[in-house]
């Protein structure tokens, strides 16, 4: 549980950076191309993120089931 919470931390950060990097866009500052980067850096945490926090409840799905 403690990696899911740095790994939220992580994925919000990662959040805020698309939002600057979305501004910079709109003035054109940054290329489309380190934008479409950062997006994909994005949803790879944020599906990484989804997939341990599936993991976490299966095991303790499990746990509780064997323990009743």
């Amino acid at each position: 549980e403690l990696n899911l919470k740095s790994e939220k931390k992580f994925l919000e950060s990662n959040k805020k950076i698309l939002k600057l990097f979305r501004i910079e866009v709109q003035k054109a500052q940054v290329s489309i191309i380190n934008f479409l980067t950062v997006i994909n850096q994005y949803n790879t945490s944020k599906l990484n993120y989804e997939f341990h926090k599936i993991d976490l409840y299966e095991l303790i799905n499990n746990y509780n089931y064997l323990n009743n």
